[in-house]
């Protein structure tokens, strides 16, 4: 579940977070799974006078003890948090990964990837490890661009992933593996 924490400063207090920062980057780095985001707010010299984070956790009591571990909260330098849960919807644009999808289109066209419908196809033939890597990564929502190379040279589309990573039937070696897409929307190329 998606939280906002909305953290102000209290005035004057400036060098109190300049101090605290490399431990508050620290504790960032440490609980990353969980902070999706965060940033300073600033006001108008620049100067920061608060912090913004999403928060990725069970509930409002694992976020609010998150908070309260971070070495800022800790160092007494917030006035104030506000904690704000958001919907479901929210915490799915905010994981969702875009890919490329690269194919010749005298092999395999967007027109053939958008004449299979819903049900969408295969994306097999990958024989890169850090291309399988990327495959792996896929999770279904994420989307990409369709892109044209060799003759076209364009993005023409967009695809959705349907089906996560799973063997390529046509891998003799058993190595690599395959996504499943949809398409989305064509573009316009020109």
């Amino acid at each position: 579940m998606l939280f906002a924490a909305i953290c102000l400063d209290k005035p004057g207090h400036v060098e109190l977070r300049l101090s605290t920062r490399a431990a508050h980057l620290a504790f960032l780095e440490a609980h990353a799974p969980s902070i999706k985001l965060g940033g300073p707010f600033l006001d108008d010299n620049d100067k920061p006078v608060g912090s913004l984070l999403i928060l990725d956790c069970a509930d409002a009591a694992a976020a609010r003890s998150l908070l309260d571990g971070d070495p800022y909260a800790k160092a007494g330098l917030f006035e104030s948090v506000a904690l704000r849960r958001g919907g479901a919807s929210s915490a799915r644009r905010c994981d969702m990964a875009h890919w490329l999808f690269k194919s010749e289109p005298t092999t395999w066209s967007f027109d053939q990837q958008i004449a299979a419908g819903k049900k969408g196809t295969f994306w097999n033939g990958v024989r890169n490890h850090l291309a399988k890597k990327h495959l792996m990564a896929m999770q279904v929502g994420d989307r990409g661009f369709f892109y044209h190379s060799n003759e076209d040279k364009a993005i023409v589309g967009i695809v959705e992933v349907i089906k996560p990573y799973y063997p390529d039937h046509t891998d003799e070696t058993g190595k690599f593996g395959m996504v499943d897409v949809r398409a989305v929307k064509a573009l316009k190329t020109r």
